[in-house]
């Protein structure tokens, strides 16, 4: 499960997957289309006491170049084994 922010809120269920404050409305939120249509009209009309975020830099595993070093690891291995 992965914890973009490192938060201790898995990001399925994190409203705020780089912690900066904002409600994340990207395509990697997770959230309905219809909901972050509606999150971003709310944004529009209220943008000082409603921030979204639409650009989530966001941690993968095995990528080490997103967000930081990734604590994931590979270790390649040729046959037969030395």
């Amino acid at each position: 499960m992965l914890d973009n922010d490192r938060d201790g809120v898995p990001d399925a269920q994190d409203m705020d997957d780089d912690n900066d404050g904002r409600v994340d409305v990207d395509a990697g939120s997770g959230l309905p289309e219809s909901v972050l249509s509606d999150l971003v009209d709310l944004s529009n009309r209220f943008p000082s006491q409603f921030p979204v975020d639409s650009q989530v830099p966001r941690r993968t595993p095995f990528n080490d170049k997103r967000v930081g070093r990734d604590p994931f690891s590979m270790a390649g291995w040729t046959w037969p084994f030395p």
